[in-house]
């Protein structure tokens, strides 16, 4: 399959598409892979989907390309997809394709498990897509991930780095003295101290992380790729962001430090992703019965 510049070069398009009142909008909707449910709305002329993080559409599953399928919106509403020389091909309804106009409908599957929907929708219906997709997924007062993304994505992490031998480690975090905040500042400004730590935390991580609040005043983080060394700078770094950073609140200024325990998966002993998420907490009980403010990792 030939490549040309333009099909393997990444750049990222501001040009957005202008359409008319009530004009139907091409969107992708993932069906199968570990975005399932996520709708992309296309209103730029152009979008590289992939598993690597300079891409437009980022998909993280087996049998993704880094640069795998690019999306192209030409005049007169016309949709192509161009495959990008991926290793496993792009397919449209079963069939493997070059280069192929989409319609509405359309079935579009990359990699081993991803399967995506070409469909035009108008903003009535995108955006109850949009809402009823955040709703599932995010936590409703910081806007991360809840815990349910997070312990779906650390079962795919699991598995790949099982099956690639590649590095994976977790970071539990846990705000310290919490009920204090609430007590003498309100829960108002924890509120605002749980949205300000979830903003500096998710800020700080790459792309290819997952960050999640997992519940009360406990975040977890999944870096896939990382061994311990790797994970325990990442959350000094991430400790010591916070504690310099106080928070202004609806109770005055906060100031705040977290504690986090830190694991990094071993096949041998983590013989699922909760086992591996018990030996992080039990880090972070560590650290929290040490003093807090700290980073504990596994021995």
């Amino acid at each position: 399959m030939r490549k040309t510049e333009d099909d393997t070069t990444v750049t990222k398009r501001t040009e957005t598409l202008v359409r008319s009142p009530g004009e139907l909008q091409p969107c992708l909707l993932v069906l199968t892979g570990s975005a399932v449910g996520r709708s992309f709305r296309l209103t730029n002329s152009a979008y590289v989907i992939g598993r690597g993080s300079e891409v437009d559409i980022r998909l993280d599953d087996d049998g993704v390309s880094r640069q795998h399928a690019k999306i192209v919106l030409l005049p007169k509403n016309v949709t192509m997809i161009k495959d990008l020389g991926s290793t496993n091909g792009t397919y449209i309804n079963s069939a493997p394709v070059d280069a192929h106009p989409l319609a509405d409908g359309d079935r579009i599957r990359i990699g081993a498990s991803t399967c995506l929907q070409f469909t035009l929708e108008d903003d009535i219906e995108a955006n109850l897509r949009d809402h009823l997709y955040s709703a599932a997924t995010r936590d409703a007062l910081t806007k991360v991930p809840n815990r349910r993304v997070f312990e779906e994505q650390l079962e795919r992490a699991t598995a790949y780095a099982k099956r690639h031998g590649h590095p994976l480690s977790v970071i539990l975090f846990d705000i310290d003295h919490f009920k204090q905040v609430n007590d003498e500042y309100g829960h108002l400004a924890g509120d605002d101290v749980l949205r300000g730590v979830a903003e500096h935390l998710a800020s700080a991580v790459r792309a290819e992380d997952t960050l999640a609040r997992l519940g009360g005043e406990e975040f977890g983080l999944i870096l896939c790729g990382n061994d311990l060394h790797s994970a325990i700078v990442t959350g000094e770094r991430l400790r010591q962001a916070i504690g310099q950073s106080p928070f202004a609140t609806r109770g005055g200024e906060v100031s705040a430090t977290i504690s986090a325990g830190v694991a990094q998966y071993d096949v041998s002993v983590h013989r699922t992703p909760l086992e591996l998420i018990a030996a992080a907490d039990a880090r972070l009980y560590e650290a929290k019965r040490s003093g807090r403010n700290r980073v504990c990792p596994q021995s």
